[in-house]
């Protein structure tokens, strides 16, 4: 099923290539698991079916927008298998959940970079 994904959101020359990368010295690493890069020769599939997966994932050209957080409620979303969830696709641009709303809304990259310092400069002092 992902490899049909990776397929129809690539091309099957990208969707290959994207695959033969996976876990190469001049590839990336697998964004999936913890799969051992040895400094070594590689195989040529240095993958498992969850990097394939996450692969086929990150270049899905299915997008959430805004209007997506919009039309379904955190009540909605918290019902949802995580299979549902992440076929919908990727986030277009930051999201949040304010205290006490049932929707998640856009924040400006300005301000979730600040509230995201803020929360992380907290539980460094919360130790």
């Amino acid at each position: 099923m992902k490899t049909a994904e990776l397929i129809r959101g690539m091309g099957i020359v990208n969707g290959t290539r994207a695959l033969l990368a996976v876990n190469q010295h001049d590839g990336f690493d697998c964004q999936s698991c913890a799969w051992p890069s040895p400094d070594g020769d590689r195989h040529t599939f240095e993958f498992c079916e969850n990097g394939a997966k996450a692969v086929a994932d990150e270049v899905t050209p299915k997008r959430c927008d805004p209007a997506f957080f919009r039309s379904h409620s955190i009540e909605q979303l918290g019902r949802q298998t995580d299979h549902w969830l992440n076929a919908q696709g990727r986030l277009t641009e930051p999201m949040i959940l304010r205290p006490g709303a049932t929707f998640y809304e856009p924040i400006g990259w300005y301000e979730s970079l600040r509230a995201d310092g803020s929360r992380a400069q907290r539980a460094r002092f919360a130790r």
